[in-house]
């Protein structure tokens, strides 16, 4: 049988199948767009504060100054998996500055080096000009791995007036006063986490040129934050023509070994930064004095015409970057005296939250920034550049956090900053980019493993055991990167060994992966591994 439909049933399934078609369509272009809007982000979008986010930073007993980050950053995204950061900050680190001691206790301390060198019976100072220019008087023990330890936050007073009267050697004003006092030497602080390095010993102070010990002081509170009569950890060091360094605010019973009237040399250990005395933080007071026991400051400039004493004198403003850092919270810095909590971590999972840290010291306005993210493949993950408006911050920080994708690629990443023409990098992983095996045989462990990633050019392999001794002393280091298969020997059988492999760069861990095996003399035809 036939059916015939009237015209107006006909207009009406016509229309019903045009619908049909446009809704498809409607849909089609859609999802088209929303794919283009997610993951293809064409052209590129560049981010800038608004006007409007005025961050301000306050952490007790530090001068942190409060920055409008529309003033400091803007930042041009790669990548569609985010527009903004999930999280930025920071602010400038000061330690406040304090006397480092009375014009009394200084005469004390004068009368004391004067017996003492009487008492010794040192020759007086032949009329030389001292020839051995000075060393720089810190240094970073092995295993620091920061870029940079130390800030400068005070020069030498050449303006005798006071109060609030100033001048350094460069006719600048990075130096204090107070209505009774003015700063008679060079100060260098650590940094970044002060606190930490000191508790660590990872900055030590060491002899700026050769000499007699003339005075040492040791065990005494190390933990001052502001002004106070108590007294410092120490020792003054005095030279061939007379001059003397003093070495100020040491860390308690890290003061030299050596005693009073013995010598040291150039670039000896003489103690670990601290803050003993009175002092605001960790930092080394260091303090010229001539043959008289006058005030000399080591740095020739405009307004100290003098030849500089030091073997290379480092610029007024030494703008560096000292440590990059990735971690899964922005650092802390709590009231002094109380450790920071840096947050650091180098190995996430997709889906983290990552953030990534930047420290400067002597930073100043107009410095350009250029930092990037850059994934196992080398493609952009986040690129952002910037600059500050302040015009000068004596150590500083600013971070911003990224989250990953739940997909976000397996393997090494690299964070890499371009500042005052010079690059930085920080290596870090997501996922399992290390997969270790262990395969158990008579008194030996097979070690075997995959990488999914690039290593740096520069890392080797540490492999760590805990377990009764075997042929090879835990760690073994210095393993080449292209190393896959390694075998200990000479273990116990039966006896379990937790075994951890690390890619290291410049002796920080990149990656790690663990495993736990038993040797025996069985034949076993599968690994005997737990993870």
């Amino acid at each position: 049988m036939q059916h015939k439909f009237s015209p107006t049933w006909k207009f009406v399934l016509n229309l019903i199948l045009v619908l049909g078609i446009l809704g498809i369509a409607l849909q089609i272009a859609h999802e088209s767009r929303a794919v283009r809007a997610q993951d293809i982000f064409s052209p590129r979008p560049t981010l800038t504060f608004p006007g409007s986010n005025s961050l301000s930073v306050f952490t007790p007993n530090r001068d942190l100054k409060p920055f409008s980050a529309s003033t400091i950053f803007s930042a041009t995204l790669f990548t569609s998996q985010e527009i903004t950061p999930t999280d930025s900050g920071g602010g400038e680190y000061k330690l406040p500055n304090v006397p480092e001691m009375t014009d009394q206790h200084r005469r004390e301390i004068q009368q004391e080096i004067d017996r003492n060198i009487a008492r010794l019976g040192l020759p007086r100072p032949p009329k030389i000009i001292f020839n051995t220019p000075l060393a720089f008087p810190l240094q970073a023990v092995p295993g620091l791995n920061d870029y940079g330890y130390h800030g400068m936050s005070a020069f030498v007073d050449h303006n005798s007036a006071r109060p609030n009267q100033l001048l350094d050697w460069a006719c600048g004003t990075r130096t204090y006063d107070t209505s009774s006092f003015n700063h008679t030497g060079t100060d260098f602080f650590t940094w970044p986490f002060g606190w930490n390095k000191m508790d660590n010993d990872q900055v030590q102070i060491v002899a700026a040129a050769p000499g007699t010990i003339v005075l040492k002081q040791d065990g005494n509170f190390d933990r001052s934050c502001g002004m106070n009569s108590n007294p410092w950890n120490g020792v003054v060091i005095r030279h061939a023509d007379g001059s003397q360094i003093w070495y100020v605010h040491m860390k308690k019973n890290s003061v030299t070994a050596k005693s009073v009237g013995a010598t040291v040399v150039q670039g000896e250990y003489l103690g670990i930064v601290g803050s003993s005395g009175s002092s605001t933080g960790p930092h080394l007071h260091f303090e010229l004095r001539d043959a008289g026991g006058n005030g000399l400051d080591p740095y020739a400039g405009a307004c100290n015409n003098i030849s500089s004493w030091w073997s290379a004198q480092r610029p007024y403003y030494d703008s560096a970057i000292n440590s990059l850092t990735t971690g899964n919270a922005a650092p802390v810095f709590p009231s002094c005296p109380n450790p920071e909590t840096s947050n650091n971590k180098n190995q996430f999972n997709p889906g983290d939250t990552i953030y990534f840290t930047i420290y400067y010291r002597d930073q100043l306005a107009g410095q350009t920034t250029s930092a990037t993210i850059f994934q196992p493949d080398g493609s952009v993950f986040r690129s952002w550049s910037g600059s500050s408006s302040v015009a000068h911050y004596s150590a500083s920080y600013w971070y911003r956090a990224y989250a990953l994708s739940a997909n976000a690629p397996l393997g090494i990443w690299k964070f890499q900053v371009i500042f005052n023409g010079q690059t930085y990098t920080h290596n870090f992983s997501v996922g399992d980019a290390l997969y270790l095996r262990g395969r158990p045989a008579n008194r030996a462990i097979s070690l075997d493993w995959d990488v999914y990633g690039n290593l740096p050019a520069n890392s080797t392999w540490q492999i760590t055991y805990v377990g009764v001794p075997g042929d090879q002393a835990s760690p073994i280091a210095g393993i080449t990167n292209s190393t896959r298969v390694y075998v200990l020997t000479g273990l116990t059988n039966y006896t379990w060994y937790t075994i951890t492999l690390s890619a290291m760069v410049n002796n920080v861990p990149i990656m790690t992966d663990t495993v736990s095996v038993m040797p025996t003399e069985m034949i076993v035809d599968l690994p005997f591994v737990a993870k």
